[in-house]
């Protein structure tokens, strides 16, 4: 399946390659003439494999990732019938400005303010990532206990999100909680895909 999955993905790579060439595609419109055109500071392209990497990188990690949190979303909304209403509400306002057949553009995204507070609950509640390691970089004293230096650290997504001093009433579905984008959000505390250096 692997190899298959490649040979498409390297026909994809020509071909899109032979677009941006001919001017029939553009630099920018998508993540796979980005990668394609990608230069590094000392000009260098990324070669076939590196492309076809990453692409399977995103490939895979973005199928449970997205899956997931699509079916708790709409879970949610079947069972919070008003914040449906108001997304449906948000969503058919956008949809009446729109000729038949145009596309949603980024401004038409920045509009979707209560849609993204949902979507923002359903990942605080039901994070895709169970959490992420972390390497100690100097010695860590904590509570009675010393951390080396070098050591790895396991926090989870989960226990941070459901921690009452950092969401009130953290069992319950509020999408009001993220109205304002970051002001009610302590640092570091809402991570529904991790954060900090990788």
């Amino acid at each position: 399946a692997r190899a298959t999955l490649a040979d498409i993905m390297i026909s994809l790579i020509e071909k899109r390659g032979n677009e941006l060439r001919a001017g029939t595609a553009s630099e920018n419109q998508d993540l796979f003439s980005v990668l394609l055109t990608f230069t590094d500071k000392r000009g260098n392209s990324l070669a076939d494999k590196e492309i076809l990497e990453n692409f399977s990188m995103l490939f895979h990690g973005s199928y449970d990732s997205t899956n997931s949190p699509l079916t708790m979303l709409i879970k949610f909304l079947a069972f919070h019938p008003e914040s449906y209403e108001k997304v449906a509400q948000e969503q058919f306002g956008i949809l009446s400005t729109k000729m038949e057949g145009e596309e949603i553009a980024w401004k038409d995204l920045k509009k979707m303010k209560y849609s993204w507070q949902v979507v923002q609950e359903t990942l605080r509640m039901f994070p895709p990532i169970f959490g992420t390691f972390r390497k100690a970089i100097t010695d860590i004293h904590y509570n009675g206990y010393t951390i080396p230096k070098g050591w790895k650290l396991l926090w989870t997504t989960y226990s941070t999100h459901t921690k009452e001093e950092y969401f009130d009433e953290a069992d319950q579905f509020k999408p009001s909680r993220f109205e304002e984008e970051g002001k009610n959000v302590t640092p570091y505390t809402y991570l529904p895909f991790g954060g900090g250096m990788r």
